[in-house]
């Protein structure tokens, strides 16, 4: 463009020096003017119409890639979703309830519980099964029986895990809180020993609250004194 401007003062120095006269002078001056003022403008036109054109196939360009990378996306995204889904059916299902109870109650002193609750799996563990009476060390016997427990929660390696404990309502309702709340540490501490991923778990300790049987009964207190596990399908 800088050429094509040079080209057009020369070309007007040019024509006014051929002119005689200044009335001569001053009508090539204005010919010229409008010669060079129509020139200039197509040449602007031109640019202008150059420089539209590339940057309308620039932005094409660009939302071409932005529509494939959303695309790929958006893909990822639903196969990520149907996993999560295929992983919570096939937590949930009749065949994983029973291979579960199985696999953790091998031995003739476990009595751990394996139950359905929606998309999650519940397993509750009886405190005279973990425990001493007040205790919230983990008794001997109840090693093999979360030695289980740990290659379940390896083979369903895509949930979160929440360890819960709980309590009979005999003593005060302080005590007990923080007696179910040892204990939940109590068994992730243990299961974290055995390679499960510590950053799965959700430990919480409910004390007296929430009771399964009748706390009037040795047998409701027995009960009601337990760790729940509960494998929940990450979102």
């Amino acid at each position: 463009m800088r050429n094509q401007f040079t080209f057009l003062v020369l070309a007007t120095s040019v024509s006014l020096s051929a002119c005689s006269d200044n009335s001569e002078k001053s009508a090539a001056m204005e010919d010229i003017t409008t010669d060079t003022v129509q020139q200039t403008e197509a040449i602007i036109e031109e640019k202008a119409a150059t420089l539209k054109e590339t940057v309308t196939e620039k932005v094409d360009a660009a939302s071409a890639q932005v529509a494939e990378i959303t695309e790929q996306a958006k893909t990822s995204i639903d196969e990520q979703v149907e996993s999560v889904q295929t992983d919570a059916q096939k937590l949930v299902s009749t065949e994983t309830v029973d291979k579960v109870t199985e696999m953790v109650n091998k031995t003739s002193t476990s009595v751990v519980k394996v139950e359905r609750d929606g998309d999650k799996l519940n397993l509750i563990m009886p405190g005279n099964l973990t425990f001493p009476t007040a205790g919230s060390t983990l008794k001997a016997d109840s090693h093999e029986v979360l030695d289980s427990v740990a290659l379940v929660l390896g083979e369903f390696d895509k949930t979160v895990i929440s360890v819960a404990g709980y309590t009979d309502n005999q003593g005060s309702e302080a005590y007990n809180q923080a007696l179910s709340e040892q204990r939940a540490n109590s068994v992730a501490a243990y299961l974290k020993g055995k390679k499960i991923n510590p950053a799965r778990f959700e430990i919480l300790g409910f004390g007296e609250r929430n009771p399964v049987a009748d706390n009037g009964t040795a047998s409701g207190r027995n009960q009601n004194r337990r760790v729940e596990l509960t494998l929940i399908p990450k979102k």
